[in-house]
């Protein structure tokens, strides 16, 4: 009979001070969705997550949704990270820090399937920036890179 390890149990103190001594953007992002402390959002250089995860971390009900969506960044910087990213799916993303902000529009495209969505748009982003890119251009490849796997039924739920 095999056992599965334990799981390993990692304190939001122990991340913060990791973050803290690491060299290079930090980039956070919710998957699975938990609350995280404030002293763990200010450890981050972007947080990344969707319109209802910051909807989610900012306490608003799920049905709100700012007519502004750009607020959604906005309003996540002010919980600590230096900059925050909000995917808008089909609209696209939107993207603030305490210099600039902007929503990124999605081009028009054929949806076969949402799977890896944000994981392609994740990685074309931290790709750009780790690259030198600014945060606007990091953005764009991300959002078109999320348009390009929507299109294909490449990635299977499992």
């Amino acid at each position: 009979m095999t056992t599965s390890p334990a799981p390993i149990i990692t304190t939001a103190r122990t991340i913060t001070a990791t973050l803290l001594a690491a060299s290079g953007m930090k980039i956070g992002t919710l998957a699975p969705l938990r609350p995280l402390p404030a002293c763990l959002l200010g450890a981050l250089d972007l947080l990344v997550v969707n319109a209802a995860e910051a909807k989610t971390m900012l306490g608003l009900p799920f049905a709100e949704c700012p007519a502004d969506r750009l607020q959604l960044a906005c309003d996540l910087v002010q919980l600590g990270p230096v900059a925050a990213v909000v995917t808008l799916g089909a609209d696209g993303a939107a993207y603030a820090n305490q210099h600039a902000s902007a929503v990124v529009p999605a081009r028009r495209t054929v949806v076969n399937d949402t799977t890896g969505a944000g994981d392609a748009f994740l990685g074309a982003l931290a790709l750009t920036l780790a690259g030198g890119g600014c945060l606007d251009d990091a953005v764009g490849a991300g959002v078109l890179a999320g348009c390009d796997a929507v299109q294909v039924n490449a990635t299977t739920a499992r």
